[in-house]
């Protein structure tokens, strides 16, 4: 019991760590967080705007000058912030290329960081990257039902050197 609230006492901690970090980012300019997600991160323009849940033309709109939400700046700040994290804790060389890798796991499975990011499992992601536990794990906790949702279908590269989608052997 006192290993399972050490746990929570630490996700509250980084969390608080990140919280803090993207207020200080969200101090910043839209087009200054995007400069730096984008350029100097080299994190793609389709992945930031699934971040923020917008289109990409609304971040091309935001490169342009255009004013984002508070919400939005809000979750550019965040995703700068994790970033950041990722990369001191000398664990992740290049942060923004590892969230978008595709993790596979049993064949048919894979998932990538961004993935968990975006569905709010920022600690789980953060015990990942220090490779505290597994991709199976981790989905274990926070998708029990993970092997149960392969799909019949995979994608497979084809002899002309193209993807393409067959039925899964078994």
């Amino acid at each position: 019991m006192l290993g399972g609230e050490m746990q929570q006492f630490h996700g509250a901690v980084r969390e608080s760590d990140l919280a803090d970090r993207a207020l200080e980012k969200s101090k910043r300019s839209v087009a200054n967080l995007l400069d730096e997600l984008a350029g100097d991160r080299g994190m793609g323009w389709s992945d930031i705007a699934e971040v923020v849940g917008v289109s990409v033309s609304a971040v091309r709109k935001w490169r342009k000058g255009g004013v984002a939400s508070p919400d939005s700046r809000s979750k550019l700040a965040r995703i700068a912030a994790l970033l950041d994290v990722l990369e001191k804790k000398g664990v992740i060389e290049d942060p923004a290329a590892w969230m978008e890798m595709n993790f596979t796991l049993e064949p048919g499975y894979f998932i990538r960081p961004l993935d968990l990011y975006l569905e709010g499992h920022v600690t789980e992601l953060i015990e990942l990257a220090e490779q505290r536990q597994t991709t199976a794990q981790i989905l274990d906790q926070v998708r029990p039902n993970w092997r149960q949702s392969r799909s019949d279908f995979e994608v497979y590269l084809d002899v002309d050197g193209e993807r393409s989608i067959r039925r899964r052997e078994e």
